[in-house]
């Protein structure tokens, strides 16, 4: 019979994650999910492209500009940051890659500035 190996030797390779940038757990604000909130995306999208259907990602960085899928009303001027809450001029519809390089980017300077 063969006996196992301790292998207390070994360090870890990983070390400590910091915790100074760490969120907790996202919540969606109650506003993104009422019904005055879904109302008015669904006829800013009606107004925009026709029908919701046609939506497509309005972001000028987009790697794919006119393909339709599906899209996030996103506020050009966060509302943390004093934007309007339903004023369309504030909307711009993202694909869901382009909304998740704003929101990092957004959050970036958030994270800079506290500092």
């Amino acid at each position: 019979m063969v006996k196992a190996a301790r292998l207390t030797s070994l360090q870890p390779r990983v070390g400590v994650a910091g915790l100074r940038f760490a969120e907790g757990p996202k919540v969606a604000d109650q506003f993104y999910v009422s019904s005055e909130w879904r109302l008015f995306v669904q006829g800013l999208k009606v107004d925009r492209f026709g029908h919701p259907r046609n939506a497509h990602c309005q972001d000028p960085k987009c790697r794919y500009p006119g393909r339709r899928c599906r899209v996030f009303a996103d506020h050009v001027l966060e509302i943390k940051d004093g934007g309007p809450k339903l004023d369309p001029r504030n909307i711009m519809f993202r694909c869901g890659s382009c909304h998740t390089r704003v929101t990092n980017e957004r959050k970036a300077l958030r994270n800079k500035r506290q500092w």
